[in-house]
């Protein structure tokens, strides 16, 4: 059996979702196309998923703090009261999911290496939807 061709409307009102909804997001909006066939077309088009923050966590302050300017792991630590090995995990997850953006830091005396973050422009404009 042969699917039916995605129209122009479907392709751009499944993207927009499915930046930040995934596919289950676009199975509620498009409930004839089965989940497969819409992850089969988000890789077919490169579609990113983002990240979803929910306000009042570790990771919404992080992101909170890295929009106000570039901000290290010990920034955001010493701010919130938080052992800097945890930010620093949950920083580095959150540049994984292109939440964050990162570049090489001054190193400090100790020579340890350290990044300083700031969100990426894309996902603040996807997740505005």
């Amino acid at each position: 059996m042969t699917s039916k061709p995605w129209t122009v409307k479907e392709i751009q009102d499944a993207k927009r979702v499915y930046y930040t909804g995934g596919s289950a997001a676009v199975c509620k909006l498009l409930p004839h196309r089965t989940r497969a066939a819409i992850q089969t077309q988000a890789q077919l088009g490169k579609w990113p998923l983002w990240t979803i923050i929910n306000e009042g966590t570790i990771a919404s302050k992080i992101v909170e703090a890295a929009s106000a300017g570039p901000v290290t792991a010990y920034d955001v630590a010493s701010d919130l009261g938080v052992n800097i090995k945890s930010i620093s995990a949950i920083m580095c997850q959150l540049y994984r999911r292109k939440v964050l953006f990162r570049d090489r830091a001054e190193t400090p005396g100790n020579g340890a290496l350290t990044f300083k973050y700031t969100v990426n422009p894309e996902w603040i404009e996807a997740t505005k939807q």
